[in-house]
């Protein structure tokens, strides 16, 4: 399915709140609730990986319904799905906790900017009210979850036919993160192919690839021009080999269905940070990222200094903001596996 262009939005069911669920459900507990939400994310990725989608990828944790005014069972699933969203985290995975609208979703709505819990990167709500609109949900301000971090489920139990063939199936409106698969291609290069620390040729060269050679590319980003191309392919080891000698679709530009590099993390501060047209403070401001929302950096480079750190993350062009708001795996120095621009 992905090489025809599909994307991927895997959801795991794993134990649910102890005062919510199916019978047969195993339930959590609350004493244990933040070491089993760690488990079920160790889990949870093991089990995307098995399929083909890579580090980077979204995974969405299905909460069903539970006892909201049970304040214990209430604090119980909260405790997990931090954990859940922490250990993605620490093994470079996007976190999205899918949940009823009136339930789940409006219990980490209100403790979107609370210290005590890790707010997951995405969510996902069920609402089956026919109508399909990612903003004006009930209970959820539409400055949470605002930045390309929304799902809605509107409808259930629909039959629709597809090539002669007749599903029931749930509909959805998706403007989240999903998960990210690789594919694979040729080294068509005359030669031994250069594979470098970064895309560019001032990167230092890590290894090569003989002519003919397999490789799997995981995403591609802009970087300095080999021939006709200024793409270059990111491979599983993360190394980067100019395009030019991949046999990816295109020789002089993107590839569908291979994405571009972009690596999500959250603006730590509540109240936002603006965006401005090159990375320092003095330079023009072109726009404002929420308190929450994913800057979808796609590299680095030095800049005036803010707090500790005088590191600028990319968003896209004239879109740079400071790393110090954001959740990047360093707030002093550049943080792989970004790289510098």
């Amino acid at each position: 399915m992905s090489e025809l262009g599909w994307r991927l939005l895997p959801i795991y069911k794993g134990r649910q709140a102890p005062c919510g669920g199916k019978p047969a459900d195993q339930k959590i507990t609350p004493s244990a609730a933040a070491s089993q939400g760690t488990f079920a994310a160790d889990d949870a990725s093991a089990s995307v990986r098995a399929l083909g989608m890579i580090k980077g990828s979204a995974i969405f944790y299905d909460m069903e319904h539970y006892t909201t005014t049970d304040t214990a069972c209430r604090t119980a699933v909260l405790q997990f799905l931090s954990a859940w969203t922490k250990e993605l985290h620490r093994l470079g995975y996007v976190s999205g906790v899918y949940a009823n609208l009136n339930l789940g979703a409006r219990d980490l709505a209100n403790v979107y900017n609370s210290r005590l819990y890790a707010r997951p990167d995405a969510l996902w709500i069920a609402r089956y009210d026919g109508n399909s609109s990612l903003t004006g949900w009930a209970g959820i301000s539409d400055s949470m979850w605002a930045v390309h971090q929304r799902a809605k489920q509107y409808r259930a139990n629909v039959s629709q036919t597809y090539g002669g063939v007749t599903i029931n199936i749930d509909i959805d409106n998706v403007d989240a993160p999903v998960g990210t698969t690789a594919f694979g291609y040729t080294v068509t290069s005359a030669g031994p192919l250069k594979a470098r620390s970064g895309p560019g040729r001032s990167y230092p060269v890590v290894k090569q690839y003989p002519a003919g050679a397999s490789v799997t590319v995981v995403c591609q980003a802009p970087g300095s021009t080999v021939g006709s191309t200024k793409v270059w392919d990111k491979l599983t080891d993360s190394t980067y080999v100019s395009d030019l000698y991949v046999s990816t679709p295109s020789s002089t530009g993107f590839s569908a269905p291979v994405t571009r590099c972009r690596y999500p993390y959250q603006v730590t501060a509540s109240d936002g940070v603006n965006q401005r047209s090159a990375p320092g403070t003095s330079y023009s401001i072109t726009g404002r990222l929420p308190g929450g929302g994913l800057a979808w950096l796609t590299c680095q480079q030095a800049g005036s200094k803010v707090g500790t750190t005088r590191i600028w993350d990319k968003i896209s062009y004239r879109h740079w903001v400071t790393d110090y708001y954001v959740a990047t795996p360093s707030s002093a120095s550049y943080s792989k596996p970004a790289p510098r621009c």
